[in-house]
């Protein structure tokens, strides 16, 4: 399903379960697409919400947005109000992973009436740390020979195989041009430290973060929590890919969160 909202290009939209009643929507990371959440339990959740899915612009089946600040992280919180609005649906719960969870911290702010709850898989914030490191790995990946994985150098491999190849054979290419776009790199650089401690402080939505052990944003994880009034963390082995390797935890963990009573518990069971 495609489908446009305003603010720019038409995004594609995977609408489960449109009958329910409670919504959630889902916002993948940087080089990646939709169907991450595929190995979050995307499906299992559309038994008991509205699971709306969707790529960013330039990602996935998405169109890319050729506008100067297409990935800001201002502008994309408008692309997911304008979804919303354009779905009718008036509060919904945010799941982001990796960017897709600045992107819903954003959203939370900029429209705090419209997001009933947030569930963060490894917030990148695009720290003032985190922000350079990203940068700097995605110049180095654009400027490598062809491979099948992801930004190495400063930011750790992530494996984008699992999450692109598997239900988009193009996904890869697409990163790759996604990574040599000065759009991309340009935004980064302007967002880095947008969300700070200040910032977020005035996000209102009960808010879970699920992180890894060994995670190149195991601070920003740290950072949004102590951050937020309420907030509650659980954290596992693993790093930055926690949604495709340790697929279970992952699922468990946002499903528990979604379904917790509010406000959350200071604390998620291990």
């Amino acid at each position: 399903m495609a489908s446009a909202d305003p603010g720019g290009p038409d995004l594609f939209v995977n609408d489960l379960n449109p009958a329910a009643g409670a919504a959630v929507v889902m916002v993948h990371g940087l080089l990646t697409n939709h169907t991450v959440f595929y190995w979050c339990g995307a499906l299992e959740l559309a038994d008991r919400y509205r699971v709306v899915l969707f790529d960013l612009p330039g990602h996935g089946r998405s169109e890319p947005d050729p506008a100067d600040g297409a990935f800001r992280l201002d502008r994309l919180a408008g692309r997911v109000t304008g979804l919303l609005d354009r779905l009718g649906v008036e509060r919904a719960a945010l799941v982001g992973y990796s960017f897709g969870a600045a992107v819903a911290l954003a959203t939370a702010l900029a429209a705090p009436d419209r997001i009933t709850r947030l569930v963060l898989v490894e917030p990148f914030l695009v720290g003032p740390v985190t922000g350079p490191a990203a940068i700097a790995g995605l110049r180095a990946w654009a400027d490598a020979a062809p491979g099948p994985r992801g930004p190495a150098g400063p930011w750790p491999r992530v494996d984008l195989g699992l999450a692109q190849g598997e239900r988009l054979p193009t996904g890869l290419a697409r990163a790759r041009s996604l990574a040599a776009d000065g759009l991309l790199t340009a935004a980064l650089e302007a967002d880095t430290g947008r969300l700070s401690a200040a910032a977020l402080a005035a996000v209102t939505a009960p808010t879970a973060v699920l992180s890894g052990w060994f995670s190149p944003v195991r601070q920003d994880a740290r950072d949004v929590t102590r951050s937020l009034a309420g907030a509650t963390r659980a954290s596992t082995w693993g790093d930055h890919n926690l949604p495709v390797r340790r697929t279970r935890w992952t699922r468990r963990h946002v499903a528990r969160a979604l379904a917790a009573p509010l406000p959350l518990p200071t604390r998620l069971d291990p």
